[in-house]
């Protein structure tokens, strides 16, 4: 239903754990609510203590979040108005395309265009798709 003003005010309790939640979710505005009331480094890995404990282990992003679930106005979101690098890796060596071919969505190539497209220059175009994960393998493979 719709998200009362209350529940929004929430997020000022824990922030990180609102995104989290948001993400979750995958509501879009309430990720946009969580950005905006503080100013959070789109880039930073989830390590509040509220944030589940093999989350904050893997050093997992918002963007890779975002990817897993194959949400791709988040992604947008997150890569066109926040910034946010899809070259960062998570703990294991796995980065944002990476993650969006682990979920189980059907979103994979409109995301991959969106990162792609992201004013990446072809060497990093090719880091992305070159890197290998600890077992070795590159997002393609």
């Amino acid at each position: 239903g719709m998200d009362n003003p209350k529940q929004l005010l929430s997020t000022a309790k824990n922030p990180e754990l609102a995104l989290f939640e948001s993400l979750k979710d995958e509501n879009l505005e309430k990720v946009k609510v969580c950005f905006e009331a503080v100013n959070r480094p789109v880039d930073r890995p989830f390590e509040d203590p509220a944030i589940p404990e093999e989350t904050r282990a893997a050093k997992i992003t918002p963007l890779m979040m975002a990817c897993f679930f194959g949400n791709t106005p988040i992604v947008n979101y997150l890569i066109s108005h926040k910034k946010a690098n899809p070259l960062i890796a998570s703990a294991d060596g796995k980065n944002a395309l990476s993650f969006c071919l682990l979920g189980d969505h059907t979103n994979h190539l409109p995301i991959f265009r969106l990162v792609l497209e992201q004013k990446l220059n072809n060497s990093h175009n090719n880091q992305l798709l070159s890197r290998v994960d600890e077992h070795g393998f590159t997002p393609l493979e």
